[in-house]
């Protein structure tokens, strides 16, 4: 596997994300207002969105561009599957 080259970032992005989330947690847990708490989760998914676009980016520059592709069409099937991937919403569960 190539080096990616913006582990660090996406590291430092995930934890800050995790450290936000906690600090959502303790909103709930305090019972502040429904509406900063969904404000602060948008904030969430903005900051993911930017998370996966950078891990999109450093996997295309450092593990499909680094590879030789024999057939030509597959460099296109590739880029459409990671696309796939990054921009498919997780499945939606219930909640109770």
């Amino acid at each position: 596997m190539s080096q990616h080259q913006h582990t660090d970032k996406v590291l430092s992005d995930i934890q800050n994300t995790v450290d936000h989330l906690n600090s959502i947690k303790k909103m709930i847990e305090e019972h502040q207002s429904c509406l900063s708490v969904l404000s602060q989760l948008s904030g969430i998914f903005i900051r993911l969105a930017e998370v996966k676009i950078t891990i999109v980016n450093d996997h295309i520059k450092s593990c499909v561009s680094s590879r030789k592709l024999d057939d030509p069409n597959q460099l296109s099937r590739e880029i459409e599957q990671i696309l796939k991937v990054a921009i498919s919403a997780p499945s939606s569960g219930s909640f109770h």
